[in-house]
């Protein structure tokens, strides 16, 4: 797993993800001038935002303990309120694309999926990510779903592989689409289509498939520089075991070519126990 995070992303996973509950004296002093440092901090930055982009990171400040994760999403807004900055004042090619991937370690039970969802919205309305999507598995459903179905989810935060197939409005036969279902858009893949009716049969990610779908309810997933992104969060990610279940290897090459090439778009938070991570 460290080969997916730069050396201070994967400094984040030095300390429990949960504080323990018993501390020294001097421990407690310690925390609390932490917690008194982002507060104050956050007092004197939150006058530059709305009141959207307020919001989550006071939810986040409300949860006990998580020093770490607080000052992570504190940096979030401040690097990107620096980089508007330096926009603004012209210096574009000063602005640096900052990879942003995380490993939440802990026990089952100490709220990493709550975190994580609330991370997610946290980063895109600090800015530093344009999508607001989170799709969020275990290992082992990502396995039971097959490295092809998998793909088809994790394109809907990419907008699938650049430089791969031919560009076109025109839908074919195993395209990433997204599928128009009760008002909202989910990720598929088209099977068939029947060029006489204009209708498909598309396959969702769960494995299940819908017929005579008309073109209207589908869309292609958009590759423009603002349409992409959003959060993966794996849990149990150790599950994949990619050196002895070729499956999972499939997976994990998958997650990587993501990381890399959508690495200002995209966010993977992996969570699990701290020594199968490192692992």
């Amino acid at each position: 797993a460290k080969n997916w995070f730069s050396k201070d992303e994967w400094s984040y996973t030095e300390k429990p993800f949960v504080p323990p509950a018993t501390k020294s004296a001097n421990e407690k002093r310690t925390r609390h001038r932490a917690v008194m440092d982002i507060e104050g901090k956050w007092e004197q930055l939150k006058g530059k935002l709305t009141e959207r982009q307020i919001r989550p990171m006071e939810r986040l400040l409300g949860l006990v303990g998580l020093q770490e994760v607080k000052r992570v999403a504190l940096s979030a807004y401040t690097d990107v309120l620096a980089n508007q900055r330096l926009q603004k004042n012209g210096f574009v090619k000063a602005v640096q694309p900052n990879a942003m991937n995380y490993a939440f370690v802990g026990n089952p039970g100490t709220g990493k999926t709550t975190v994580a969802q609330l991370f997610a919205e946290l980063l895109e309305q600090a800015g530093a990510r344009a999508g607001h999507k989170f799709v969020q598995m275990t290992a082992t459903e990502a396995l039971r779903k097959g490295s092809k179905a998998f793909a088809t989810e994790l394109a809907s935060l990419t907008g699938g592989r650049t430089g791969v197939g031919p560009e076109g409005a025109e839908y074919r036969t195993g395209m990433n689409v997204e599928v128009q279902v009760n008002g909202k858009y989910y990720p598929a893949q088209i099977k068939r289509k029947c060029n006489q009716k204009r209708v498909y049969t598309v396959a969702f990610p769960d494995n299940t498939e819908s017929e005579d779908v008309p073109e209207s309810e589908l869309r292609h997933l958009q590759k423009g520089p603002d349409s992409v992104g959003g959060v993966l969060f794996l849990d149990e990610a150790y599950d994949l075991d990619p050196a002895r279940n070729p499956e999972g290897k499939t997976i994990l090459a998958e997650i990587m070519a993501a990381a890399e090439e959508h690495r200002s778009k995209l966010t993977i938070i992996l969570a699990g126990y701290k020594q199968d991570i490192e692992d």
